[in-house]
């Protein structure tokens, strides 16, 4: 019996919620890149040619990376890495490198089935030098340790258990900073630090990082930083890292773990004659969830804020004595993607109206609430600007200022009249500009920048009539999040000039006041409308929650510094010299991602078995996949026994396309009718769009004969 079928089947998901989630989100391609490659004496740096710079200062970073890690971990890679880098975390999370979606938590990663290194640029360099150095952290050590497998002849040698592979990365990445310390001082304070043996169970969470950084920290203050080189020498020597880590240093990891628990007590518990934790210091307005980014309503009853204590990231409106009411739903349609939870500050403007950014067809909107009617009022797009965060109302309500990074990467000041659309781009530069605030007057914008050093934040203020900027803060620190008091006499910003994150009030005279002080963490200051009271976001068992505090009439003065005008800023490191070898266009080249094999011989049967291979490019955007296989007895029809398959797939574009063709043929015994010789073969075409990251349209062209023998 023949047949010689055809089907078409277009599915159409225009469906939302439930039914999306059932088929699973989507990924979508919604940027075209031109792609190219940097080749240098260690990597190959792919890029595109709107991010250049960025890709040049990448190289750079990871070749001083590749030289302090070959010293400090014995051991020098012998294949060039390949090191990806996207100029903004939205085009970062189109990346085909893995099929599944990231999350935003997700600041690189590192492929091992090609050894791939993939970072994000988010407008910080100083960033993106630390997710480049923490990931080839993991390249050298599972290189190292494969290399240590051959030597050795082991086959199933085991892998780092994640708290010491993260912790390394971290700790030779960058160091310890104050949000590591503010993590660990909650974490040993509130009573949530997670005993070593127990670590298993934050595995993958940030709490989980710190804990590991702290944790090899130790290691290197007790055995020098000579241990991490030894403990990779000795991996092969040991069932696990417990014994791995007595080889090594003599010392059960018991007895290390205990100690290291009661020097993190030794280190914090002074902390609290000085310093209270939120809850003892402030007044708590939230409870649950994770909850950031508080904005005073403007006739000072309540606040709205952010929260993923949904599942999902929404928006909230409080009164000051009663319960939260969501009034924005998060992350269930294209129009809400996502709200950048802990990344963008909300205002309201003085008619009620809510300004907020989320995430909508690939790149990040401006939206206005109306909050007495409970609609969009207006959406904008910026041009060339794919992210935004933070925007901040003009007194008079007809401009909104919002920090924008744009194609190129570069995190810069804009301001939007929201009745015409039109955009003002106020700076133009590599330094990272964040967190604006408008003055009550109208005349300056502050806001928070790296233009004094890489790594360093510190407040200037944008003067409108005059175009120029000058510094009000100084030093190695990061004075973030400032936000100006009612009559525009100071302005409240978030530091860690004095350890943990804590308020402090700037005035016109050029004096930094302490206004709150706690032992974690406060961030995200903001005055309520009488000038009274600061809302902030508050660390304290692991969450954040929302808290306010009274504005001390007295503050203690801490620091001081006289306005000046802002000149020049540091210059943007380039790769020189002869580390620089090549430039020159991607060409997608196939290199083997998997491959299979198994045979068995049964005497009725015969022999059945076959061989699969997997191919894809660096990039991932193409797919190649061959099956070849056998089944029944050697003899005349042995060509009509053979098994083929091969599929071809381009996800390239945001239109993806598959083409197969195939050869199955398969001997069976059927109870009713014995044994039965099954041939099928033919070819498909898959075409499928994704119309948002909830919506797809899918078809599928089969054209397949059929051929039935019975023996």
């Amino acid at each position: 019996m023949r047949r010689i079928s055809a089907a078409v089947v277009v599915l159409v998901l225009l469906c939302g919620g439930a039914r999306a989630q059932y088929f699973g989100k989507n990924k979508v391609h919604y940027t075209n890149f031109r792609w190219k490659v940097l080749r240098t004496e260690h990597f190959k740096v792919y890029f595109y040619p709107e991010e250049e710079r960025i890709a040049k200062f990448g190289a750079s970073v990871a070749e001083e990376a590749f030289e302090e890690y070959k010293e400090k971990l014995g051991h020098t890679p012998r294949r060039r890495i390949p090191l990806i880098i996207y100029s903004a975390p939205t085009f970062f999370q189109q990346t085909n490198v893995v099929p599944y979606l990231l999350p935003e938590s997700v600041g690189g990663f590192t492929e091992f089935v090609k050894g791939r290194v993939v970072v994000p640029h988010t407008g910080s360099f100083s960033q993106l030098r630390r997710a480049i150095r923490h990931e080839i952290v993991h390249v050298f050590v599972y290189d190292k340790l494969e290399e240590s497998a051959k030597w050795h002849n082991i086959y199933n040698l085991h892998p780092p258990p994640p708290w010491f592979n993260e912790g390394m990365a971290e700790y030779l990445s960058y160091g310890w900073d104050s949000r590591a310390d503010m993590v660990m001082r909650d974490a040993v304070l509130s009573g949530v630090l997670v005993p070593l043996r127990d670590i298993g169970r934050i595995t993958g969470t940030y709490l989980m990082y710190k804990e590991g950084q702290s944790l090899v920290g130790f290691m290197v203050e007790r055995y020098g930083e000579r241990v991490l080189a030894e403990i990779l020498d000795n991996w092969w020597k040991a069932k696990d890292f417990s014994g791995v880590f007595f080889v090594t240093t003599g010392e059960p990891l018991e007895k290390f773990a205990e100690d290291w628990e009661y020097h993190l007590k030794k280190r914090y518990y002074p902390l609290m004659a000085k310093w209270d934790l939120p809850s003892y210091g402030a007044e708590a307005l939230t409870s649950e969830g994770m909850d950031a980014k508080p904005a005073p309503l403007p006739d000072g009853s309540g606040f709205a804020f952010l929260s993923d204590r949904s599942g999902y990231s929404d928006i909230y409106v409080k009164s000051f004595d009663g319960k939260p009411r969501r009034v924005v739903r998060g992350g269930r349609t294209e129009k809400f993607e996502t709200f950048h939870l802990f990344r963008s500050r909300m205002d309201i403007s003085r008619e009620g109206t809510l300004a907020f950014v989320a995430r909508r067809g690939g790149r990040d909107v401006l939206y206005l609430w109306d909050l007495s009617r409970g609609k969009v009022i207006k959406h904008i797009a910026l041009p060339e600007v794919v992210e935004l965060s933070s925007p901040s109302w003009s007194p008079d309500g007809s401009k909104v200022v919002v920090s924008g990074l744009g194609y190129d990467g570069t995190s810069d000041l804009y301001v939007v009249d929201v009745e015409t659309g039109r955009v003002r781009r106020l700076t133009r530069d590599h330094y990272d500009d964040r967190d604006p605030s408008w003055s009550p007057d109208g005349s300056r914008i502050a806001f928070s920048s790296s233009r004094t050093k890489m790594g360093e934040y510190n407040i200037f203020v944008y003067d409108l009539p005059s175009g120029k900027i000058y510094q009000l803060t100084s030093g190695p620190y990061r004075d973030v999040n400032p936000s100006w008091s009612p009559d525009g006499s100071r302005i409240a910003f978030s530091s860690d000039r004095e350890g943990p994150f804590g308020i402090y009030l700037l005035d016109g005279k050029g004096r930094i006041l302490r206004a709150c002080s706690v032992l974690t963490g406060a961030l995200d200051p903001e005055w309520t409308p009488d000038g009274k009271w600061l809302l902030f976001t508050g660390f304290e068992g692991h969450k954040f929650l929302i808290y306010r505090t009274k504005v001390p009439e007295d503050p203690p003065q801490v620091a001081t510094f006289t306005p000046t005008l802002w000149r020049k800023g540091w210059v943007l490191p380039q790769l020189e010299g002869t580390s620089l070898q090549a430039v020159y266009p991607y060409k997608p080249k196939f290199s083997l991602d998997i491959a299979q094999s198994q045979v068995v011989r049964d005497p009725e049967v015969g022999v059945q078995g076959g061989v699969q291979f997997g191919f894809t490019d660096v990039l991932g955007d193409h797919h190649l996949l061959f099956l070849l296989g056998y089944s029944g007895q050697v003899g005349k029809e042995f060509l009509k026994r053979v098994n083929f398959a091969s599929a071809y797939a381009d996800l390239s574009h945001r239109l993806h396309y598959s083409l197969g063709a195939f050869h199955l043929s398969d001997r069976y015994y059927d109870l009713d009718e014995g044994w039965v010789m099954d041939r099928r073969y033919g070819g498909e075409i898959s075409l499928v769009y994704p119309l948002s990251r909830f919506r797809r349209v899918e078809a599928d062209l089969l054209l397949r004969r059929s051929h039935r023998r019975w023996l």
